[in-house]
């Protein structure tokens, strides 16, 4: 175990509520749009981005995905759409600047409105080649610990055409807010919660409104916490992974992530369902997220269950913060694709 590490992470996760406040300082007055025509897109948007940048991409889309008549995707692949065209908007997120999928799609997209995030690196160089508009991230930060900053800065730039939600520097305040004024309770559900899930395979479920939260849960279970999870929606869940819980599954932990933006025959599944678990998981929690706002409710369950992540990695004496399995496969694709010399022939005179 590395307790700098750790203890970095640890400091990383308790400053979130302070790094929202931060986002919303970040100046956008450089786009180069016509703000009053609304021309920076007219007919579909995509999210490119992996890992933790793609996961402030996923939450930005199901944020925005009802307020507009534009398609909103997400893309997690080396290239973009064929259907992309001139008016087409693609923001491209990569908090290190060197993500080789989200590289990959930028220099794909020979059509659209290309704006980029990030801290540096390859892809602001290729923005500011191209003329592209770039958005900078605040440096030196695992990109995990960048959420803020990058979701914050895609509704921004959403807000420009009148797609992020109302008022939402508002609600992303009243998140961190909350945050600040709930940290107690969130470290004794979550140290309650950890307890529980420490060497688990975990089931993560939710309505499938808010499957950016699970996905986020599971991912940080595993950088954060060095174990598996999974996670499913529902109803969509009910159609086919019920059946795979006819038997008891007590090295199973199951988290329900609850909102009050849930449908309400989802919430009777839900309710139905953890009651069945209950019955065949070897442990079962429900967190209730707490806010007005979705913009709240999905904050406080993404930091409370970065807590849980990181406290499962405390009681298992892990370090935290790295993450050497992904370090290695990206230096051994890097050597793969290494470009190699040509073995100089040996000379008659030298044989």
């Amino acid at each position: 175990m590395n307790p700098a590490g750790t203890k970095r992470m640890r400091s990383l996760i308790a400053s979130f509520p302070q790094q929202l406040r931060k986002a919303l300082e970040m100046d956008f007055s450089e786009f180069e749009v016509d703000r009053e025509s609304n021309t920076l897109a007219t007919e579909d948007i995509t999210l490119c981005g992996m890992g933790g940048s793609g996961m402030s991409g996923s939450i930005v889309r199901e944020l925005v995905q009802n307020l507009s008549v534009f398609p909103t995707i997400t893309n997690h692949e080396h290239i973009v759409a064929p259907y992309a065209n001139s008016d087409s908007l693609i923001i491209a997120t990569s908090y290190s600047g060197n993500t080789e999928e989200t590289l990959s799609a930028v220099r794909s997209a020979t059509y659209g409105r290309i704006i980029c995030v990030t801290s540096g690196g390859k892809l602001a160089r290729i923005a500011k080649k191209n003329g592209y508009n770039l958005v900078k991230l605040p440096s030196g930060l695992p990109p995990r610990a960048a959420l803020a900053y990058a979701v914050v800065a895609q509704l921004s730039i959403l807000d420009v055409v009148n797609i992020a939600p109302d008022g939402f520097r508002k609600d992303v305040g009243e998140a961190a807010d909350l945050l600040e004024s709930e940290q107690q309770t969130i470290l004794r559900i979550a140290s309650k919660v950890a307890g529980q899930l420490a060497g688990k395979l975990t089931a993560v479920y939710c309505d499938s409104g808010m499957e950016s939260v699970a996905m986020r849960f599971r991912q940080q279970l595993a950088e954060n916490a060095k174990q598996l999870a999974w996670h499913h929606v529902l109803p969509e869940m009910n159609h086919n992974e019920l059946v795979g819980w006819r038997n008891a599954h007590k090295d199973v932990g199951v988290v329900f992530l609850r909102s009050k933006f849930e449908h309400p025959r989802t919430k009777l599944r839900i309710n139905y369902t953890a009651e069945l678990l209950r019955k065949k998981a070897g442990y079962v929690a429900e967190l209730r997220a707490k806010g007005k706002s979705k913009i709240a409710q999905w904050f406080y369950l993404i930091h409370l269950g970065d807590w849980i992540s990181q406290l499962i990695g405390e009681k298992l004496g892990i370090d935290t913060l790295e993450v050497k399995e992904i370090d290695h496969q990206k230096k051994h694709l890097a050597e793969t694709t290494k470009p190699t010399k040509p073995k100089a022939q040996r000379s008659k005179e030298t044989a």
